[in-house]
């Protein structure tokens, strides 16, 4: 292995670490996510995840009467548009940058897709 994908390999491995940490996420703000969330970050992956996780999380919830819950249009969505709507949201609210990342997500989601009842 040649002393670039070895290097490579290692900020790679190193960014997973850090994205595995479970007690990390807590500290992960909207301005965070807001850069992870990019399509050429290392950690756009564990964005995907997040935003996947709290779609299928929101979706469940408006079964109930939580008031946590969105309502995805019949067509459904794509992965990329939960990512993009979340980056709208957060430029648009500059003020909640450093908030907890996964309820500016979440946030974002549910402004974008509300419920009617």
């Amino acid at each position: 292995m040649g002393k670039l994908q070895l290097s490579t390999f290692f900020s790679v491995f190193f960014l997973i670490l850090i994205a595995a940490d479970a007690n990390a996420i807590k500290k992960r703000t909207v301005k965070d996510f807001q850069s992870y969330c990019v399509e050429t970050n290392a950690l756009y992956p564990y964005c995907n995840g997040i935003v996947e996780g709290l779609f299928y999380i929101l979706e469940v919830n408006s079964r109930s009467e939580n008031k946590f819950r969105i309502c995805l249009p019949e067509e459904g969505l794509t992965l990329g548009q939960g990512v993009r709507t979340f980056l709208r949201w957060a430029h648009k609210n500059p003020d909640y940058a450093e908030k907890p990342g996964i309820w500016g997500i979440a946030s974002a989601l549910i402004a974008a897709w509300p419920c009617d009842n």
